[in-house]
């Protein structure tokens, strides 16, 4: 076995007071460190906090989100088919298409226009083209109206 050549050398007071300041130094700040890292904690702790009520509340609205979707493709899915039935109902009307009625007025053969709807309002009540034709004050008012509903045949 090697002996130890080395004798330990005791330290002078004057080292020992540095050495004990230098100690003093880091254990200050080891405890500012520890009171950053619990404040910081802390603050993790807060924001982390923060975070998941900010997803529960996101979560909660999303599926609100989702709610009002599912709702309004409903609403949507519902007017699309009265869309639908109304139109196939306006195309059976269209299909029962009636031939504009003709008249004679002082002598002159008049007729209604194709476009011109088979009941029309006059006077404040709604009149047909049929009613027109056998009526001359209601004639005489259109006609001398210059209407775009009669035409001269």
């Amino acid at each position: 076995m090697a002996k130890d050549t080395q004798k330990a050398v005791p330290l002078t007071e004057e080292q020992l007071i540095e050495k004990e300041a230098a100690l003093k130094l880091l254990d200050e700040a080891l405890a500012e460190d520890a009171k950053t890292f619990v404040l910081d904690k802390e603050k993790f702790e807060n924001e982390k906090s923060n975070f998941e009520k900010e997803k529960e509340a996101f979560e909660t609205e999303k599926s609100q989100f989702k709610a009002d979707i599912d709702f309004f493709q409903k609403r949507k899915a519902d007017l699309d088919a009265r869309e639908n039935a109304l139109e196939q109902k306006s195309e059976v009307k269209s299909d029962k298409k009636v031939d504009p009625v003709a008249f004679e007025f002082e002598g002159e053969k008049y007729q209604f226009t194709a476009s011109a709807p088979q009941h029309i309002l006059l006077n404040g009540k709604g009149v047909s083209q049929k009613e027109i034709a056998k009526d001359d004050e209601l004639k005489l008012q259109l006609i001398g109206g210059n209407s775009s509903l009669i035409v001269k045949k």
